[in-house]
């Protein structure tokens, strides 16, 4: 019973995550629930003008609510750093300018959507201070991997 449950949970953020990524002006926070950070990780952050933070997305909207303040510089690190969910493939980055002032919480990325996460996540709350662009592709990346995770799916 328990295991259909976390199943039906994980498939309702998975859901929830692809809607958010096809219409991200909705504002729909579907990071985990309460679980999109390490505990005791968040804080609030201040951002100035001329910095710059990047999003990792699929598709053809680079705006989003999350971000990342480097570069993830790969596909498999984005999604692995980023504990990104299985619609958002991060075939590209964006470029995001802070244009002026503003705080945001920044935390630890916890391990979600079966990826371990430790990359560090931004919380923007409009994009009012923000400027999305450039974008540019990401490539794949080496999958990193242990003898443990390489057999992992072969039985006797």
């Amino acid at each position: 019973m328990l295991v259909g449950l976390l199943y039906l949970r994980q498939e309702i953020w998975s859901r929830l995550a692809k809607l958010h990524e096809e219409y991200p002006h909705l504002h729909v926070v579907v990071r985990g629930g309460a679980n999109y950070a390490v505990e005791g990780s968040k804080h609030m952050s201040p951002y100035v003008k001329g910095d710059k933070l990047y999003r990792a997305y699929s598709g053809d909207i680079p705006e989003g609510y999350w971000l990342t303040p480097k570069n993830p510089g790969n596909q498999i690190t984005a999604i692995r750093k980023l504990a990104l969910p299985p619609s958002n493939t991060a075939t590209n980055v964006a470029q995001v300018q802070v244009k002026s002032y503003f705080q945001a919480e920044t935390s630890t990325v916890n391990g979600l959507f079966k990826q371990p996460g430790g990359g560090f996540q931004i919380h923007l709350n409009s994009f009012s201070n923000v400027t999305f662009g450039p974008t540019n592709s990401l490539p794949i990346g080496i999958m990193p991997f242990t003898l443990s995770n390489l057999f992992e799916n072969i039985s006797d």
